[in-house]
């Protein structure tokens, strides 16, 4: 197609030779299993598949340091704005490979995005125009851990609050 993709029914496999075959190959040289992008779960995983001008590929998601630049402590504060702001949903899927009677608990994409882009993860339709395709669990994980600590942080100073004024209800007792 024009976008140097072309599409092929038949699925990536071994030959009675043992040759791994790929039919569908991108300009970019990528393999591009249509099949495996097209299907799709509301299950996580620790896998990415782009789909973008820079070719199909999947990416295995990694969080070592030695991977990150630019390391810096999160803005607490923002983070716990963009939480408020989340939706959680039920919702029955329309994954192939998902029960459809099940009700799951999720988010919507498109809400994560229009709120904080980073959230969300991207893809192209057909005609090469960027959509959202998901959300980013190492953004939500993360800015849930944060979550967490802000409560942390809330409870410790309340407790230490409260514990003046119990000193200063006893001395009043007294």
């Amino acid at each position: 197609n024009a976008n140097g993709t072309s599409v092929v029914a038949t699925p990536l496999y071994i030959s009675a030779a043992g040759e791994v075959v790929a039919p569908t190959i991108n300009a970019t040289g990528a393999l591009k299993s249509q099949g495996t992008y097209n299907r799709t779960t509301t299950a996580a995983a620790n896998t990415h598949i782009s789909d973008s001008a820079s070719g199909h590929h999947f990416y295995r998601s990694t969080s070592s340091q030695r991977w990150k630049t630019n390391i810096n402590a999160a803005d607490l504060e923002e983070i716990r704005k963009a939480l408020l702001k989340i939706l959680v949903v039920n919702f029955t899927s329309l994954c192939e490979c998902d029960d459809p009677d099940k009700v799951h608990t999720g988010f919507i994409a498109e809400q994560l995005a229009e709120i904080d882009r980073r959230m969300a993860t991207y893809g192209t339709d057909d005609d090469g125009n960027e959509q959202v395709e998901g959300f980013d669990s190492n953004e939500l994980i993360s800015r849930t851990v944060a979550g967490w600590q802000i409560h942390e942080m809330e409870i410790n100073r309340i407790k230490a609050k409260a514990a003046k004024f119990d000193a200063l209800s006893a001395l009043l007792v007294s």
